[in-house]
This record gives C-alpha cells, structure tokens and sequence, in this order.
C-alpha cells in the first residue's frame, strides 16, 4: 500500500516546497519515488515469486444494497505494471531535474508526475472497476497539466485542450460500461465480474421490432473496447497523441511508455475474462487496430518533428499490442507493452538530449552531423532504434516478432495479417532510419545553425537514465520471454489475465524458419532503403511521381481538417441556431428582454396614471370604463 500512496504523500507536500527550496524539494520527490520503486520490487517477490495474491477492502459508500469499497487488488499483472511504472517514473524525474533544472516551476514540474504516479497506480491496483474509473480519470487530468506545463505557450494549453476532449469519448463510453455492469452484476468487483460473465453472454437482449439487436453483455464489452481505444490512440481517436508532444520531453517519454497510452491496453488485458467471449468484437478490434498500424506507419514517413515521428511508432506498437489482445494472447500483449516502454521512453529521452543540445531545435531539416558532437546520445538512440525495428537480440524482436508469428499461426486469415505486418515492420524501420540519419550523419545545418560551444553532450543526470533504458532495452526481452509466454507463464500469471491455449503457442514456435525471419528481413531493408533513398536522386523521382499520394500522407491523411470541418459545422449551428435565435431570440423575447419590457410598460402607464393630475387621470378612467361598458354591451346584444 505504501507503493501507492507515497507518491500522493510526496504531491500533497510538494505545496509546501518552497519552504525547502528546489534544490532540496526535487531530492525530496526523486527520493519518494525511490523508496515507491524498492518496496515495488519487494512487492514483485511476494506476488510473482511466492504466488501470493494480496486484496484489501476499505469501506467507502453504502446506500441500500449498492456496496461500494475502495479495493486493491495485488496480482502479478498489478504488480508488474507497478514496477514498470515506478521505474519509468523514477528515471524520467531524474532526467526532468537535469533537463528542467534551470525551470523555476521544476518543483511544479515534479509535483504533477508524481501525481501522474500516483493516478496510474490507483488504476492499476484497483480491484474494481469504479475506482479504476477514478485512476482512469486522473490519469486524464495529469496528462493535461503536463503537456500544459508551459501555460505561456498557446499551441501546449491547446494540446491539452485537444487530447482531454477527444479523451472525453472514451470516458463517456467508460461511465456506460459502468451503468452495464451494475445493471448486468449489481457490483463492480473484478472477481463478481469475471466469474459470472460466461453465464450471461447471450442473455439480456436489446429487442427492437421483435428482433434481438445486442445482448447487454457485448455492449458492455464494446463500451470498453471503445474507452480504451480513444486512451491508446487508435485510429479515429488518435490525433491527440502526436499533438501532445508540445509539452516537455520528459512527459513525452512517460506518457508513451509506462502510462498514458498504455491506460487502454490495460483495460483490455485486465478485462480479458470478457473479451475472451466476444468472437466478433474481436475481428473488429482486430480491424482497427492492424489498420492504425499501417496509417501510422505511413505518416510517420513523411513527418519532420522528430518528437511526433517517435509518438506515431508508438499509435503502430499501440496496434500491434491490441491486436495480439484480439487474438487472446494477452500475455504476448502485456510482453510487448513491458519491452515497448524500455526502449520508447530511451528514444524520448534521446530525442530531448538532442532538442536540449540544439537550442530547443525539433525539425529534422534543420539538423545533421551530430554524431562527433554527441556520441553516447548517438549509441543510446541507435540502440533504441534497432529495439523499435526489432534487430535481433535487443528486447523488441524478442516481443514483436512473437507477436506476428502467433498472428500467422492462430487465424484462418492469419498469412494476410502476418504480410501486413511485415510491410509495418518494414516502414517503421524506414522511418526510423530516416530520422536517425538526418540526425547524426547528413549535412551541416545544425552546426551552421549553432555555435560549436554550444552543441555539447547531455548533462551525467540525463545520461544516467539514459544508459539504464538502454541497458534494459537490451536485455529486458531475453530475460522476460520464458517468463510471461509459455509453459512457465501459466504458473507465473496465476490467473491474473485469461491465458491463452498452450497448443497455440506450441504451434507458433514450429512455423516456416522463413516465415520467423521474414519480419527480420524487411526491418533490415526498410532501414537500408532508408539511406539509399536519402542519398540519391531516387528521392526526388519519387516526390515527383507519386507527389499527390505523398501529399496526402504528409496531411497526415486529412484526420485534423476533418475534425475540424465537424467542429466548425457544430460552432455554426450552436453560433447561428441556437445563441442569436434561441438565446438571443425566442428566449429574451418571452423571458428576461420580454419581461423588462413588459414591466416597463406597465411601470411608465401607472406612473403616468398617478402623476398627481387628476383632470387626467379622471379622463383615463372614464374612457376605460365606458369601453369596458360598450365591449359587454356589444357582447351580450349582438
């Protein structure tokens, strides 16, 4: 418990930091999270190792029959995940302190990824689904406040804006899964849920005309999957994500790889007990995610921000991780979700050592030749390059290409998927290699554009934590894969997600050596591709012929000129119907105008009735009088 509260505790106090001092408050915060990170580690030897489930209830509202408790739940899932966040937290605030250190809002800075800590760690130890809706949502909010860290900077406060509100639809559709479960179980425990959801799968139908529609229980489980796609920015609901890099590189790294994106891939291994039941939303999940890893592929092509190139690999990860979940290999999933975070959060840094070198310099055109100027920044991204491509040996082959090869083998439409994500793979190393040569080795520009004094190599404290992440990014798949896949991942997940059928796996490892080695392949001349067409004329051949296709990848395929058709469409109407004709009209008409009027009126007839003169006012009753006499008259006579 104490994993989890003392980044609230370290939040909480950090309002008082200026008491201490920022030098003193941010060894404060960085030494909290520490001690968060070792009970982490001893917690990881209880679960995992001696096989013991840890639940604690705390009674929180009681209304009637509706029982809610705050629940923690400590299973070998939560605790990985808490020890892969703490870790990644903890290496990217010692990154922040060198990175932001001359920042006079670093204890600011401090304080909201602690609380980004805290918020993710509250989703992932609940034990039922309310009180994960309240991490869920803090992680939304902290999510916010960091990439709106720089409030003086118009395009971060609208970034925010742009990832809360699109983030607003996965929320909406997750408080629906709330009112289905209630109405479905009457609770919201993980353990109620799981255990009964086989029985109702095909009962409580929606009936139109006589005809079944959809059971409650795939709604339910629709309502999830749709949450936890707008939260890990698949297709449709992912433009938020590369606009978020317009906050500081440090909350790039974390909200990439150990917390923000990865909230909905969670959702769905946490929830693989319902999922596992619903066939058909599968093939849909499946659909949407395999397409977004090709969109993604393709706009990472042609993008210049080197910050954005890195979060559009991580929409194509965030693909491949959901559609292994719609295969039912959750634990492939959750691998891949561990590998991914080493070396995604090991390239945002890179990225910032190079942006903190080059004056706060982010385009791709405007650098080159970097490699004499910072050589260890050079081999830390290199390395995280050829984990993200999955070179052999480093932790993505281990992770991805167990992915694809389960894709061949467990689907009836399985060569088309695996041939699908190979020419990914084959796209994401070329884009990767692209901006890692016109980063270190193509022309002059950054050094004309800078003075030699001033391009020099990352201070010790970022490069501690960059040489970890690389260190992991190593050697975190070979140690990880007999741990979470196969036989010996039976024993270790001990029922914490919905394992997937041993014969499977089985079958996966006897597949064509070819087949294995494809993806393998392709990544290697994606990245020889690469440089071959940076350095000849073939560049130019290909923006002449193939310009209107570029065109279109380059506008990122018209998703953000969409959004904003419909939300101007949306402000027309609110704008013209319903403010200058319903609020400024209909309603001042017949309310506060029309009333003020009105008494007016009246006001200024009895003010003239009672002016004092009483020839007049004498006049002005008999004149209504006889009226009101001839009107009767008329009424009863005619």
């Amino acid at each position: 418990m104490l994993t989890l509260f003392i980044p609230f505790i370290t939040f909480v106090t950090s309002f008082f930091a200026r008491f201490l001092g920022n030098r003193a408050a941010s060894y404060l915060i960085i030494f909290s999270i520490t001690l968060s990170w070792i009970l982490s580690i001893l917690m990881i030897k209880k679960v995992c190792l001696e096989e013991i489930i840890y639940s604690y209830q705390i009674n929180w509202l009681q209304i009637y029959t509706f029982d809610l408790k705050f629940s923690f739940h400590f299973d070998s899932l939560s605790t990985i995940m808490t020890l892969l966040i703490t870790t990644i937290t903890l290496l990217v605030m010692i990154y922040s302190y060198s990175y932001l250190g001359e920042d006079p809002s670093i204890i600011r800075f401090l304080a909201y990824l602690s609380f980004f800590c805290f918020t993710m760690l509250t989703m992932v130890t609940s034990g039922n689904y309310v009180q994960f809706f309240i991490g869920w949502e803090g992680v939304g909010l902290a999510s916010y406040l960091l990439i709106s860290f720089w409030t003086t900077r118009n395009e971060a406060n609208l970034s925010g804006l742009k990832a809360v509100i699109i983030n607003r639809i996965g929320d909406v559709f997750f408080m629906f899964a709330l009112g289905l479960m209630w109405t479905l179980f009457r609770s919201f425990d993980y353990g109620i849920i799981f255990s009964t959801f086989p029985a109702i799968v095909d009962e409580n139908n929606i009936i139109i005309a006589d005809t079944d529609i959809i059971s409650l229980s795939s709604l339910l489980a629709f309502c999830l999957c749709v949450a936890a796609f707008a939260k890990s920015a698949q297709l449709l609901l992912h433009t938020w994500l590369p606009d978020a890099m317009e906050g500081p590189t440090p909350v790039s790294s974390l909200l990439h790889s150990a917390t923000m994106v990865t909230a909905g891939v969670y959702l769905i291994i946490r929830s693989s007990f319902i999922f596992s039941f619903m066939p058909y939303l599968s093939n849909i999940m499946a659909f949407i995610s395999i397409v977004t890893v090709i969109v993604s592929s393709l706009i990472g092509l042609y993008a210049h921000d080197l910050k954005k190139i890195i979060a559009y690999s991580t929409c194509s990860q965030l693909g491949f991780m959901l559609y292994s979940c719609s295969l039912g290999f959750y634990n492939f999933a959750f691998f891949h979700l561990v590998t991914h975070a080493m070396f995604k959060c090991l390239l945002f840094l890179c990225s910032g050592s190079i942006i903190h070198a080059l004056s706060d310099e982010q385009d791709l055109r405007k650098m080159g030749y970097l490699l004499p100027f910072l050589p260890l920044t050079f081999t830390c991204m290199l390395i995280g390059t050829l984990a993200l491509t999955g070179f052999p040996m480093l932790s993505g082959f281990f992770s991805k290409d167990l992915l694809l090869e389960t894709a061949y083998s467990s689907s009836s439409y399985g060569i088309f998927i695996f041939s699908i994500a190979t020419f990914a793979a084959f796209l994401t190393s070329f884009y990767s290699f692209r901006s890692f040569y016109l980063i270190f080795y193509s022309n002059l520009s950054s050094v004309f554009k800078s003075s030699f004094s001033i391009i020099s190599e990352a201070p010790l404290l970022m490069l501690i934590s960059m040489v970890t992440l690389t260190v992991l990014g190593i050697i975190s798949g070979c140690l990880l894969e007999d741990v979470f896949v196969g036989l010996s991942g039976l024993f270790f997940w001990n029922h914490s997600i919905f394992y997937p059928l041993f014969i499977i796996i089985t079958e996966s490892e006897y597949i064509n050596l070819t087949l294995k080695l494809l993806p393998t392949f392709a990544s290697i001349l994606g990245g020889i591709f690469s440089i071959y067409y940076l350095t000849t004329a073939y560049f130019f051949v290909i923006l002449t012929y193939f310009y209107r296709a570029i065109t279109l990848v380059y506008n990122k395929f018209h998703f953000d000129s969409f959004y904003n058709l419909i939300a101007k469409s949306s402000t027309f109407f609110a704008y013209n119907v319903q403010y200058i004709i319903i609020d400024r009209g209909l309603l001042e008409l017949f309310a506060t105008t029309g009333a003020v009027r009105t008494i007016k009126v009246f006001y200024d007839l009895f003010t003239f009735i009672h002016s004092g003169s009483m020839i007049k006012s004498f006049a002005i009753i008999i004149s209504a009088t006889s009226l009101i006499i001839y009107i009767n008259y008329f009424f009863l006579f005619n």
